[in-house]
């Protein structure tokens, strides 16, 4: 690879090791604005400092691990002053006098002057080069490092000791064991096993569960391949790192961590991390009214590219090591391009576009999005990826995004339809209306959208609505007989209310049974098949309808949080989309065929209606919950509240 390679990819993801403050600049910064300044549009360095002194204190968010959550600050404070204390010792007088200034300076929460570690260089990390060896060695050397060190200065604690204080602190006050990843020796190149693309065409898989027999799964070690995965980006909302420390090796893989902040605390309970896992990289989003709902993760590997887009959250419950839920995973491997040749803009995908057009939208930075196209995005010309992110979007971006964003999807890949059957699962449930039911089911066509506001939802003929809309979601007799009982329902959300209201569509709700026989499901998959008959057909010589079916796999769960609501724009007198959350997914084409094509013996009556039948899914997928499933009838779903 050239230098000029090295160096575009070394700006990928700028590692925060080292380096726990910022500047006062940095302070008075959005993120985002923090985001833009960066080299190379690279992710903001997560700083303690950023935390202010007037934060509320509400509830953390149950996706920040419980063992940063309950860190004893005050304790670390002592921790830091011992090392200062211990430091002033070795240096001798001059550096007591010099620094005796220092011995009160403010806290963490309220410090307001520059700190000792933000004039450290940031280390700029390769996403394809092994990790350097020298922590120390790479700061040194960095564009930003002092030229000359007066010895007489204490140094300030490294990223290690300060990771060593926090692991002891773990260790001590919660009985939590952390084991020193980087302490161990790196990886050698010659012991690396390296992989080779198993995925070229893309995969739907379901996640593996304890106790179940194993048929056409996977687990979280299968999707990262770590013997020799180089970096990698991920994305979650319900994050247990000490686990997934387990299955990454952190001497040998860069990581960026793409999480949410609910308020100030949390972003400084995330800013520990680095401290205490070697490697790694945060982008902490603002998140004060939604959630950082995206699961992805995007591993780098000699030979190829693997993109993971997932149901699942980074837990070992939502990866089946309890035996108790499910998931399922998309995935797919690009090749890796020969060394000097990249992916042009003309050439990608709109798949590869709208990908890294979403990681810009997280803050990812421009270095790191530009080292996906050093890969063969080619075969990912038949997919379509989706996502929505928190806010308000019009124009072109808004038309990316939320409901105009899968109706885009879908007429690009030429499955449009003007009748349509549509099957959702999905793990929680909003405040459900017919109006947005039948925003879903047009964006789901491919047609076009009309803001429709909830006064309009009695015009619609629920018996129509019906026909085509089935809704899966858990009875509580379901949850209730699963493996893990009520308590495995923690993470299956629809409150009584919203279900109690008259406007909620109960005669579309069907039990959500997984057909591995006691597992619950935290699925978010859609089913579709549709047609499309021959006066609709851009060919006027047509003479038969056209028949389709594709399925979604992602984050999105079936509420307008997720999906967005819509509305006309005061300015622009455009389609406006307000989304909650952020949210990705893949639309995976499974047929396209004429009315005479044979689609499957079990498929007389879907044929009769002009639909294809299920089927035709087995070509790509297995559907891993009972469809059609049981209507509701009499039967309760699952509350979250009781």
């Amino acid at each position: 690879m050239s230098s000029s390679d090295d160096e575009d990819l070394q700006r990928a993801i700028a590692m925060s090791l080292g380096q726990l403050d910022c500047t006062p600049e940095d302070k008075a910064m959005p993120p985002a604005a923090i985001a833009s300044r960066n080299r190379g549009g690279a992710p903001p360095i997560i700083s303690s400092a950023e935390v202010t002194a007037n934060s509320p204190n509400p509830p953390s968010n149950r996706s920040i691990n419980e063992g940063l959550r309950r860190l004893d600050r005050r304790q670390l404070e002592a921790e830091r002053l011992a090392r200062q204390k211990a430091r002033k010792h070795q240096a001798g007088p001059s550096a007591s006098a010099s620094s005796a200034q220092n011995d009160e300076r403010p806290s963490k929460r309220t410090r307001t002057g520059p700190s000792v570690a933000s004039s450290q260089a940031r280390e700029v990390v390769d996403l394809t080069s092994p990790p350097r060896p020298s922590k120390a060695t790479a700061l040194s050397a960095g564009p930003h490092a002092p030229r000359e060190k007066d010895s007489s200065i204490p140094t300030p604690p490294t990223s290690q000791s300060q990771g060593q204080a926090i692991r002891q602190i773990l260790q001590d006050s919660l009985g939590i064991s952390i084991s020193n990843h980087s302490a161990s020796a790196s990886t050698t190149p010659s012991s690396v096993r390296i992989t080779e693309p198993q995925y070229l065409d893309g995969a739907i898989k379901r996640t593996w569960a304890f106790g179940c027999p194993r048929d056409n799964d996977i687990k979280i070690e299968e999707v990262l391949q770590n013997h020799d995965l180089k970096s990698l980006i991920l994305s979650t909302f319900d994050f247990d790192h000490e686990w997934f420390g387990t299955k990454v090796k952190l001497d040998m893989t860069r990581q960026l961590w793409i999480v949410g902040a609910a308020n100030d605390d949390q972003r400084y309970e995330w800013s520990l991390a680095p401290a205490v896992y070697s490697n790694v990289e945060l982008c902490v989003l603002d998140m004060k009214n939604g959630h950082n709902h995206g699961k992805f993760l995007i591993g780098s590997h000699p030979k190829y590219l693997r993109v993971a887009i997932t149901t699942a959250n980074l837990k070992g419950h939502d990866w089946g090591e309890s035996g108790k839920m499910e998931n399922t995973v998309f995935i797919i491997d690009l090749p890796r391009l020969p060394e000097g040749k990249k992916t042009s803009e003309d050439e990608a995908t709109a798949f590869c576009q709208n990908l890294r057009f979403y990681l810009k939208s997280l803050n990812v930075g421009l270095s790191a999005r530009d080292a996906l196209l050093r890969f063969d995005w080619s075969r990912t010309r038949n997919l379509g990826f989706v996502c929505s992110l928190q806010g308000a979007s019009i124009g072109d971006d808004g038309q990316r995004i939320g409901l105009p964003g899968l109706s885009q999807a879908i007429k690009e890949l030429n499955l449009k339809s003007n009748r349509l059957a549509l099957d959702y699962a999905t793990s929680s449930l909003g405040a459900l209306s017919r109006g947005f039911m039948k925003q879903f089911l047009t964006a789901a066509k491919g047609e076009e959208l009309e803001a429709t506001k909830e006064k309009y939802d009695a015009d619609i003929k629920l018996g129509d609505l019906l026909k085509q809309f089935r809704v899966y979601f858990p009875t509580v007799d379901t949850v209730r007989a699963s493996k893990g009982g009520e308590e495995a329902g923690g993470t299956i959300f629809l409150r009584k209310r919203w279900y109690d209201a008259p406007s909620f569509p109960k005669a579309s709700m069907h039990d959500h049974k997984s057909t591995r026989n006691g597992i619950l499901s935290h699925n978010k998959l859609i089913i579709c098949r549709g047609q499309i008959g021959p006066e609709d057909e851009d060919n006027a010589g047509a003479t038969e309808g056209k028949k389709v079916a594709w399925a979604y796999v992602g984050s999105h769960n079936f509420t307008q949080a997720a999906w967005g609501t819509l509305s006309r724009d005061k300015n622009t007198k455009t389609l406006k989309v307000n989304c909650r959350n952020n949210e990705c997914g893949v639309i995976i084409p499974i047929f396209r065929g004429g009315a005479s094509e044979q689609v499957g013996q079990e498929d007389k009556n879907a044929e009769e209606d002009g639909l294809p039948g299920y089927e035709v899914f087995a070509r790509k997928m297995e559907i891993p919950f009972e469809i059609p499933g049981e209507r509701y009838g009499n039967k309760k779903p699952w509350f979250t509240d009781g």
